[in-house]
């Protein structure tokens, strides 16, 4: 009887690991949505998957936060790690982490002075006055 239950349980917290290994990779975030909340949904993630015993290794997790982000991060972020590669440099994942999130920055400080948004720049609208 007891060995019925251990393989029970043993069965459904495997299920748990793949399932959530699988949310894991299939996470999108889009432009507009919070990049640090998405990175710390991915960190979170990885962390309860490590408690559980999942080793994901570090080239494994990069990849996944990278497909998980935008298509103008991805092309960053690889060609800093290109350039870091052939420079025989390590681009770790605090390193990749934090440049995802200088990125996000960007991104917000260009909407925000995005001339489209209504704003007018008085530089070139001088006919105004």
């Amino acid at each position: 009887m007891w060995k019925t239950i251990v393989a029970e349980f043993d069965h459904k917290g495997k299920m748990v690991q793949v399932d959530l290994c699988c949310r894991m990779m299939e996470k999108q975030v889009s432009e507009t949505d919070d990049i640090c909340a998405h990175l710390n949904d991915m960190a979170l993630s990885h962390k309860c998957l490590s408690g559980m015993g999942v080793a994901i290794h570090k080239e494994d997790y990069a990849s996944m936060v990278l497909m998980s982000l935008p298509d103008s991060y991805t092309m960053h972020l690889e060609t800093l790690a290109d350039v870091a590669i052939s420079s025989r440099q390590t681009f770790t994942i605090p390193n990749f982490i934090a440049k995802a999130i200088e990125l996000s920055e960007k991104h917000q400080l260009q909407a925000n002075q995005d001339p489209k948004s209504g704003q007018k720049d008085s530089a070139l609208h001088m006919s105004d006055i």
